[in-house]
């Protein structure tokens, strides 16, 4: 039997289980009141045990954004084949806006902390951004590889495909009056599709 294993060892605390329970704080009380101890009191351990993966409550909130958000992405691609057609890419697009803008973490963060947001909108991009434009950029090249994507700099594509993406995370709510989340995105379809079509896109 493993060391691990043996009766009456605790068990083996793993970051997923750490994320889950800062997860669950900023759910109840909101990110700014979710501190390290509140963190460890949720998991009924000592605070030096959370202490020892992540120096403060920035930096344990800045993995579980790239967790729950890359994850996210990650699912929408899985659910694609390898190499998309232009229009399965964009529906992976379509599909991780829709997915981050209706997430429980994502409203807690917009309806309670959205100062939080700000330094993301106007300052500098997160890990789960850098992660999530490699994977669009691959995406990108692979479409272009396959004749469905237009020629062009894939990496400039992508952050315009970013950029576009966000304004719908961000702002659709704002535009709801008169139409529906859904009808929206439709239009976010149509955009991307029309701009990353093969041919000029002027």
């Amino acid at each position: 039997m493993s060391q691990k294993n043996k009766p009456g060892r605790p068990p083996v605390l793993t970051d997923d289980a750490v994320l889950d329970a800062a997860r669950d704080a900023v759910l109840a009380v909101g990110a700014r009141h979710t501190t390290l101890a509140e963190v460890a009191r949720r998991l009924g351990v000592s605070r030096p045990t959370v202490y020892r993966r992540w120096p403060d409550a920035d930096s344990l909130l800045a993995s579980l954004h790239t967790r729950e958000w890359t994850g996210l992405v990650e699912a929408e691609v899985a659910r694609a084949c390898e190499h998309p057609s232009r229009r399965t890419l964009v529906g992976i697009v379509v599909g991780a806006v829709a997915g981050i803008r209706d997430h429980p973490l994502f409203r807690k963060f917009r309806d309670v902390d959205p100062e939080l947001l700000l330094p993301y909108v106007f300052h500098r991009r997160g890990r789960s951004t850098d992660a999530i434009l490699t994977t669009v950029e691959q995406l990108l090249r692979n479409g272009q590889a396959e004749g469905q994507v237009r020629d062009g700099d894939p990496a400039l594509l992508a952050r315009a495909v970013m950029l576009t993406g966000q304004s719908f995370v961000i702002s659709a709510a704002t535009m709801t009056d008169g139409c529906s989340l859904e009808a929206l995105d439709e239009q976010l379809a149509i955009m991307l599709d029309r701009y990353l079509a093969p041919g000029d896109p002027s």
